[in-house]
This record gives C-alpha cells, structure tokens and sequence, in this order.
C-alpha cells in the first residue's frame, strides 16, 4: 500500500513539473508570435492534465468518469479555438460561459457523489470478485444459448434490410447510403448486436471461447462495419476494452493512447471509402487548402459539433421543451415524425452532448443535465468499482462512457440504440440467471 502511495506521489509531481514546462514554452511562444493558436495548444494541455490527473488520483484507470468528461471536453474545445476550417469563427461571449458553465455543473455533481461516497467505507473490488459475482448469478450454458439466438435474430434483420434496400452501405455510391440504410424498427434489431458483442466478449473472459461463438463473434462485427454505423462500432470496442479493463487487468494508458492512434486511422480510412468523400470535405467543410485532407476528416469530426452549438446559440431560436433530449422516446414511440426541428445546423445531425439541452431548455438545460450527467456517472462508476458488478450495471456504465467520449459530436443519450443496447443486455441476463430455489423456513412441529 505505501510502495503504491509513493508510485502516485511522483506520478502527480513530475505530471505538474512536465505541464508547467509546457505552459512556460506556450507562453513564451504566444509573447513572441501573438499566434493564437498557441492558446488552443494550451487548452489541449490542460485537458490532458486533467485527463492523466483523474487517471492517476483512480488508481490508474483509464475508464474514471471525471477523466473522460474533463478531457474529452478540455482538449476538444481547445481544437475548435484552432479554426483549420472556413465553417469556423471566433467563439462569442455566450457561447464560452455556456461551455463554461457545463464544466462547472459536471463538476458539481460529481463532486456531491464525491462527498457522499466518503461517509461510507468503500472496499475496491478486484477483477476476479467481479467474475465470481457474474459466475453466481450467470448460468453459462443458459447465456451461450441466449447470446446464440440474439445473433440469429440480428442476422436475419440485417439480411431482410440488405434485400429490401438491395445494397450494402459499405459499398454504395451514395456519401448518405448508411443514412438511409434500414427499414423502421427492424433496423434496432440491427444495432442491438453493439451489446450483443459486449456481452459475447465477456462471456469468453468469464466462461470460455466458445467455437460458435466466436464465429458469430467475427461476423456480428463484419456485419457492423459493413454498415458503416461507427457509432455502434466504436460503442461494441469501448465495452470490449472495458471487460478486459473490469474483468481481467487495468488496460495501461499507453495501450489506450495506441488503440486512440489505431481508431483514428480506422475512422479515416472508413470514411476514405465513401465516394465523394474529398468532394465532401472541399465544398461542405471549406477546409483550408495548407492542411492535409486525410487529416482534415478527422479535424472535422472533432469540432463541427461546437460550429453547430455556436449557430444554434447566436440564433436564439424558441425553446423546444424536450424534442432533442427524448429523442428515443419519441422515435420508439413513432412520434418523432410529428415534429419539426427549430433550427437547421449547418451540419445536420452533429452537436455537442450541450446541443439538445439548450435548445430545448435554454441555459437551465445548460446547467441541469450536465449536472446530472456528472452526478449519475460519477455514482454508476463507484459503483461498478467498489461493488461485486453485475451484467446491468455494467451495460449501463460502459453506455455512460460512450456518452463522455462522444461529447465533442453529439448528445449521445439521445440516440435511440443507447437505451436499447441497455435493454438488450437486461433480456440477456433475466434469461440467462441461474434458477435460485426456495426453501421453505416453516417446520412441522
């Protein structure tokens, strides 16, 4: 314990001595150019700070909600204040105290989860508590069977979608083909496969690797890429890499920075594959030509959402009480039709997760939901740490965290698959409990 108390004491000291350098080059550097782009350099600093500060102070987690949020959040407002697009202009007032304030709020209600956690005593759990909780609760041969029938239905819809639209998106001609791809609610049959995945990963860490299973394994994750639904991909590798994280060993943060490296290319390259996909990036981005376009796909879809939050805010359009925020509510129930939206972006579809809370609630939006967002992950993260963890509430925590690394693109909670992954994974395990019998308490006398 105090050989570990020591090894993150000078973790902290030499982060601290290595970000003040930084800032002391940033500085120096800023003094002597007045290129501002120094101050976004500076801002992605310190969003990395805060990211490896949370990192060390979890006991080298790379999975801590407060890391995540802080970040993800810092470091891609400081790529937004490099403006490598002409769509791009300077923040105004209203919209820096907006981005501000949402900070402060997660910060807030992860801080009074924070307080609370410290009246009572918290016991880390270690990854083989976690599989025995599982293994107690879990019947194996009922989760192959349940996992096994979730892929034969996902499989089936995604063939009935493929002959009624009689392409694949990977191979259209069309930049929209995996837009369009899909028939109405057949298609959630579709994504549920992200969970499916999840879970299939963690019944060969717990279990065993299963010879059919990994060949449905194999061909759910080609199905997914083959409709070029990134989202859910990148939803099924976060979940995967967190089983490997709660269930076997902490993965190392310079795995994690690899695996970052090896996602960004990967996206590029998917992105490459659509046609049209250059023509795309010169007339409906307007990137500046001294950039690489390779580049640019990856720039782009790190910072249009803020483009679209600073429209909506300088629009001022009227207030859409709940349209954006309960999105999947009203998509599941066919409802959605119904509505217009009130603002049309200029990329349609990308925001940040501060998008559909401002514009259904204004600045109150602004300050509720990340506040609840910082107060509801922070308290699902303690307790997949400090508790025996179950198949639910890890579903529902590696869904948080697609949330917080997704908060640069979109309000994540708002798409429909997120709470149907969750519900997927809560029909695996109601099928997949073990049969607890009761035995009487009452004695013939």
């Amino acid at each position: 314990m105090k050989t570990s108390i020591i090894n993150k004491n000078l973790s902290f000291l030499l982060l601290f001595l290595v970000f003040f350098l930084i800032m002391i080059i940033l500085a120096v550097l800023y003094s002597i150019t007045n290129d501002v782009k120094y101050i976004a350099f500076f801002i992605c600093s310190f969003g990395s700070f805060a990211y490896l500060y949370e990192y060390i102070r979890t006991d080298f987690d790379c999975f801590n909600s407060d890391g995540l949020f802080f970040g993800v959040w810092i470091f891609t407002i400081g790529l937004g204040q490099l403006k490598l697009t002409y769509t791009q202009s300077t923040w105004n007032y209203e919209m820096w105290l907006i981005v501000i304030t949402s900070l402060f709020s997660f910060a807030f209600g992860s801080k009074i989860i924070g307080l609370f956690s410290k009246t009572v005593e918290l016991v880390i759990i270690s990854p083989t508590d976690r599989m025995q909780a599982i293994k107690k609760n879990v019947s194996h041969k009922k989760m192959k069977v349940v996992l096994i029938i979730s892929y034969i239905i996902s499989f089936c819809a995604y063939f009935t979608e493929v002959l009624h639209a009689g392409t694949i998106p990977l191979f259209g001609d069309n930049i929209g083909d995996y837009a369009n791809f899909g028939i109405s609610y057949v298609h959630y049959l579709v994504i549920s496969i992200g969970a499916i995945l999840v879970l299939t990963y963690l019944y060969f860490v717990v279990y065993s690797k299963d010879g059919l299973l990994k060949i449905m394994f194999v061909m759910g994750f080609v199905m997914l890429i083959s409709i070029l639904n990134r989202h859910v991909i990148i939803f099924s590798v976060i979940g995967i890499l967190m089983v490997r994280n709660y269930f076997v060993k902490k993965i190392k943060l310079k795995n994690i920075l690899l695996l970052i490296f090896l996602s960004l290319i990967a996206f590029t390259i998917l992105g490459s594959l659509r046609n049209v996909s250059s023509d795309y990036l010169v007339a409906a981005i307007g990137y500046k030509e001294k950039y690489n376009l390779v580049f640019m796909w990856t720039y782009h879809y790190l910072t249009v959402g803020f483009t679209n939050l600073q429209n909506a805010i300088e629009l001022h359009p009227s207030l859409t009480y709940g349209l954006q925020t309960f999105t999947p509510f009203w998509t599941f129930t066919g409802l959605k039709a119904l509505f217009s939206q009130s603002v049309n972006p200029y990329f349609s579809g990308v925001g940040t997760f501060l998008e559909g809370y401002y514009l259904d609630f204004g600045v109150i939006g602004i300050i509720i939901f990340p506040f609840l967002l910082g107060f509801f992950s922070k308290f699902i993260y303690l307790k997949i740490t400090t508790t025996r963890i179950g198949i639910i509430s890890f579903t529902i925590y590696f869904t948080v965290v697609n949330q917080l690394v997704f908060l640069f693109f979109t309000d994540y909670f708002s798409y429909t698959h997120i709470p149907l992954q969750v519900i997927v994974a809560a029909i695996i395990y109601v099928f997949s409990k073990r049969k607890v019998k009761l035995v009487s308490s009452d004695r013939q006398i």
